[in-house]
């Protein structure tokens, strides 16, 4: 058994160019000529000769390679209830051509009554785990499953089974949770979920996707006002800036933070910013600086300034080393472990007290 730990500091996306005789044997199947046994030696004999590449180069994850899959995301898709596909006639825009894959939509509710596919799939790579290796299984997102039924292509159909967008994210969710449930009972603790959705709501072209024009950058934003901060973090913004003056450094955009910023009393926020049209059409984004929070931290210490920070990410690391006094915040076991020397909090009572310590040594 596999002694790794994830995440790594390093890693690939897990899906690979299919050789030759998998996209023949693949062929083959698609026109009858082979039965699925015959193409799941195919694969298989594929896959073990991907892991031993990948092992070869010294990576510490291995996957299939997605090698038992049409696409990325839509096979996933396909094992679920309720979902149906035909062959394309049209196929999906794509950077100036057509996809040429399998129109999927809804049939029915969105569920799971048996065992999904990809639990098996994943089984067979776990095999391959060593004292180096874990074994990584990758699927599509929710939001970008949830993406695949509400965009306009495929609206009518999935209005005959939801009237509402809150039921149809509630099935993906149970549905998901079932096949999470599955990896985890089968020794999977490597799961990445793929998610192109937010490129989609940023690119110049994203509305045309999502049938959106002036009000789209206002429909996202009434989505995120219904999300609320968590339980006490006004309070201890509140209280925090009644003593010592305070920024919130973040590598979201201002548009998208504005409703919960709007819920935390208006805190100082310095992060990213979207372009947006006159129309309201979303045309770009502009990001402040690279390594924007040690960066700030830096240049506030530059004009003179002491700085205390908090965060729960790798990437809050750098600022919390580089200042006077640094704190964890509800952080991941894994970061904790790896950074034993940083105090770690739970609580906001636990870390203002740790900040007004602080700042009296």
């Amino acid at each position: 058994m596999s002694i790794g730990k994830t995440p790594f500091r390093y890693d690939y996306v897990g899906s690979f160019l299919r050789p030759e005789a998998l996209k023949k044997a693949r062929c083959q199947f698609d026109e009858g000529k082979i039965g699925y046994e015959e193409l799941k030696v195919v694969e298989e004999a594929a896959i073990t000769e991907l892991v031993q590449k990948v092992k070869a180069l010294g990576y510490h994850v291995i996957t299939d390679g997605e090698f038992r899959r049409a696409t990325w995301h839509l096979d996933f898709m396909w094992c679920f209830d309720g979902i149906g596909h035909t062959p394309t006639k049209t196929g999906l825009p794509f950077h100036g051509e057509a996809a040429m894959v399998d129109d999927t939509y809804l049939v029915g509710k969105v569920g799971l009554s048996g065992r999904h596919p990809f639990v098996e799939h994943f089984t067979f790579v776990k095999q391959f785990e060593d004292e180096n290796t874990v074994a990584k299984q990758t699927m599509p997102s929710p939001a970008q499953f949830l993406a695949q039924f509400t965009m306009p292509f495929n609206r009518v159909e999935t209005e005959k089974y939801y009237v509402n967008t809150e039921d149809l994210v509630t099935d993906i969710a149970n549905a998901y949770g079932k096949v999470l449930q599955d990896l985890y009972d089968a020794g999977c603790r490597n799961v990445q979920f793929d998610d192109c959705t937010w490129g989609m709501m940023a690119d110049k072209m994203g509305h045309l996707a999502y049938g959106t024009t002036a009000e789209g950058l206002k429909e996202i934003q009434k989505t995120i006002e219904t999300i609320n901060p968590l339980p006490g973090a006004k309070e201890f913004l509140d209280e925090l800036r009644t003593f010592s003056q305070v920024i919130l450094i973040s590598d979201t955009f201002t548009e998208f933070a504005a409703p919960l910023m709007k819920k935390l009393g208006w805190p100082t926020l310095f992060c990213n910013s979207l372009e947006v049209a006159e129309n309201g059409e979303i045309t770009g984004h502009k990001m402040r600086v690279q390594q924007s929070k040690l960066t700030t931290v830096k240049a506030l210490q530059s004009i003179g300034f002491e700085t205390i920070a908090s965060g729960d990410s790798y990437n809050d690391l750098g600022m919390i080393r580089a200042s006077k006094a640094g704190f964890l915040f509800r952080s991941t076991d894994k970061i904790k472990a790896e950074n034993p020397d940083i105090p770690a909090y739970e609580t906001y009572g636990e870390l203002l007290d740790a900040i007004k310590k602080a700042m009296k040594d």
